[in-house]
């Protein structure tokens, strides 16, 4: 199938999506103490319009998209956490290069997740599934996990995830049913997306310094990279660069090597050269 599955399924199928339906109704239901968990119900309509998002947005910039496609499976599980989202991507024995497969989950508190977590659980699935679901589709093997520390995932490739999602929520493109809510969900997002690469917030932990660190050093070098060459330039290096075959080590490489080169005129000249290469289909290692 080319784009999106959801669930272990061979499409999105109304009893699969039904089947999930329940899931988040019977979680809604036990959180049903606070009045704002409604919402919850309603995650089922959002991880449908981040597949459509994100399958687009890759049509869009790369040609053929995503090719074969990737199998999405969600997992949604009501924890008695005190964290009240988490988010993760795997990528189990199944994956290989002609039928990608990623395991997505989301973590709900059931004491303390509210209608004000909403913003925060869009932006968490669409990072998870526009920036980890896809990433290194066109490696020959079983992908890895890159991790939290990774400049190019978890700050070049999640900033230009943002920036779609944000364009999406603004040109009204959620569910219907979530469509009052879009200027709120805009605002949550952003709101959030700014948290995450705040280096002046106390972190929690040296490792979430450094993540954080990353984040923002990621984001920094796509912003410096669309303020020279335009957004839709950025946007287009950015999904080329997140299905590469490029390891982890190479795109942190990717990373300092663009970085560097923002030192001098002929070094940026010279650099964005290769890039313009990259985002026309030639292979990122010309540039490491």
């Amino acid at each position: 199938m080319h784009g999106f599955d959801a669930l272990p399924t061979d499409d999105l199928s109304r009893k699969a999506a039904e089947a999930l339906r329940e899931e988040v109704e019977q979680l809604a239901s036990r959180c049903a103490a606070r009045q704002a968990n409604s919402e919850i119900v309603y995650v089922v309509d959002l991880f449908e319009f981040v597949l459509r998002t994100t399958e687009k947005a890759y049509e869009d910039y790369v040609p053929g998209g995503l090719g074969t496609g990737v199998v999405v499976n969600l997992a949604l599980r009501g924890l008695p956490s005190a964290v009240s989202l988490a988010a993760a991507t795997q990528f189990g024995p199944k994956d290989r290069r002609d039928a990608r497969e990623a395991d997505v989950s989301l973590d709900f508190s059931r004491q303390s997740f509210c209608g004000a977590d909403v913003g925060r659980l869009l932006l968490m699935l669409f990072h998870e599934i526009f920036v980890h679901a896809v990433q290194s589709i066109e490696c020959a093997g079983a992908r890895s996990v890159f991790g939290d520390d990774c400049p190019l995932s978890e700050g070049f490739v999640d900033r230009g995830s943002f920036r779609v999602l944000v364009a999406s929520l603004t040109r009204q493109h959620l569910p219907e049913q979530w469509q009052e809510m879009g200027v709120k969900l805009c605002h949550g997002v952003e709101a959030v997306h700014a948290e995450r690469t705040d280096e002046s917030r106390a972190p929690s932990s040296l490792g979430e310094a450094h993540a954080r660190f990353q984040r923002a050093y990621g984001k920094e070098i796509f912003d410096k990279l669309a303020e020279i060459r335009g957004l839709d330039w950025a946007l287009a290096l950015a999904v080329r660069l997140n299905l590469s075959d490029l390891d982890k080590k190479e795109r942190r490489g990717l990373m300092d090597a663009v970085y560097r080169s923002f030192g001098t005129r002929k070094n940026t000249v010279a650099v964005l050269g290769k890039l313009d290469r990259i985002v026309s289909g030639e292979n990122p290692r010309i540039i490491l």
